[in-house]
């Protein structure tokens, strides 16, 4: 059936029968305004300009759910906008995308972005608990005044690091949100770039001195919980991020191979890591105690291992050292660059070489130079974490008497 014109009336309108081929019928009593019957019998309001495949059509609702004279007056408004340059879709888009608030587009964010479970969990800690009063509020309303007294508010009430942090993230999201929504603009957030009131935090850098280790060492023996005892004194010897010691899994280790696989890592890059001997005696014992049904090397109440503060406290109480358990990994950094080349350090700790040419391709060093690296790193620490008590040799005088 071919398209038509004729002066609409809902009686009309309502005798139009569907065809083998969506058609539509133009209105004469309101130029643009077009009635589309689709072979399902479906039929709906739109308003058109032009024809075939250069027309335009902007749908204005399904014929059932407004009057005719309600279908006529939004035509009218409709050509009225285009005629002035409007875009009612644009228009539309932008509505909609103004009014989803901030737990909307949070939501969407994690739904959509392929993030780690730390990541996740981060952004609903910060943006969840310190910008609680704002989720129910249009994301895209909030203004620079809000985030200028809001950031300046959380940095005295939470620290300039939990500041700098929520707002990267919320950053994130409101980006996230113009892109998906096809708007173009800059996030509010930038205010704080421009103010330049992001906070400036000196980098982490605490670690255990030499000092430390064997005290460390003998209070980590004294843990009440034989898992975070291992899971202390594993992160040391390896030099593992905390959630991927965490996350180990017993079909990773391979002691017969002497190597163990971390697949989720922060730079998503698995790393075979080389099983030296004190590492490879932990995992003994480690085998000896698992729990049936459970894959996690270092099992928790439900999954991964995951109450490692109340040993850290204990520890702590004890010898008076105060570390995290990423302090160990920066420890094991610190004496391994003494001992080891460079390349090797970065390999071990699974850093990207970033920039450097020289390590991307000329410096990489192989797995035999990486388990003889690793086993000298590991000795070396057991030498300062358990020393062995020194051979004393008694030195005998010669003692010299008077001539007669």
């Amino acid at each position: 059936m071919s398209d038509k014109t004729l002066r609409f009336t809902m009686k009309r309108l309502e005798a139009l029968e569907p065809a083998a081929e969506r058609y539509e019928v133009r209105d004469t009593g309101q130029p643009g305004l077009v009635l589309r019957i689709s072979p399902t019998g479906h039929k709906s309001y739109s308003v058109g300009k032009g024809v075939g495949r250069h027309g335009r059509r902007i749908k204005i609702a399904d014929f059932s759910a407004i009057t005719l004279d309600e279908a006529r007056k939004r035509a009218k408004t409709l050509l009225g906008d285009l005629a002035n340059g409007i875009d009612p879709i644009t228009a539309r888009r932008k509505a909609r995308a103004q009014s989803i608030s901030l737990k909307d587009a949070l939501a969407d964010y994690l739904k959509l972005r392929p993030l780690k479970p730390g990541t996740r969990a981060n952004y609903q800690r910060f943006i969840g608990g310190h910008l609680k009063p704002w989720l129910e509020r249009p994301l895209l309303e909030l203004t620079e005044r809000d985030i200028l007294r809001r950031f300046q508010a959380l940095s005295e009430s939470a620290g300039p690091g939990c500041a700098n942090q929520t707002f990267k993230l919320l950053n994130a999201v409101i980006h996230f949100t113009l892109a998906t929504q096809g708007m173009s603009g800059d996030s509010p957030v930038k205010v704080l770039s421009r103010a330049k009131v992001w906070h400036r935090l000196p980098p982490r850098t605490r670690c255990l001195s030499p000092s430390d280790l064997a005290p460390w060492w003998n209070a980590t023996g004294q843990v009440s919980n034989p898992v975070a005892r291992d899971y202390l004194r594993f992160l040391l010897l390896t030099g593992l991020r905390r959630n991927e010691a965490a996350r180990l899994r017993w079909p990773t280790v391979q002691l017969a191979d002497g190597t163990l696989t971390i697949t989720d890592t922060k730079n998503s890059r698995p790393l075979v890591l080389p099983i030296t001997a004190p590492v490879n005696a932990l995992l003994q014992e480690r085998l000896a105690l698992r729990i049936a049904g459970n894959d996690f090397v270092f099992p928790g109440d439900q999954r991964e291992f995951t109450s490692v503060q109340s040993a850290i406290d204990q520890v702590t109480e004890a010898t008076g050292i105060k570390f995290s358990s990423h302090d160990l990994r920066r420890t094991w950094a610190s004496l391994a660059q003494d001992w080891i080349p460079y390349p090797q350090v970065k390999a071990l700790l699974n850093h990207s070489p970033g920039g450097d040419v020289t390590l991307m391709h000329y410096a990489q060093p192989n797995r035999d130079q990486l388990r003889a690296a690793a086993e000298t790193v590991a000795t070396r620490l057991m030498s300062l974490c358990q020393p062995t008590a020194a051979e004393v040799i008694p030195i005998r005088r010669k003692l010299s008497t008077a001539s007669g």
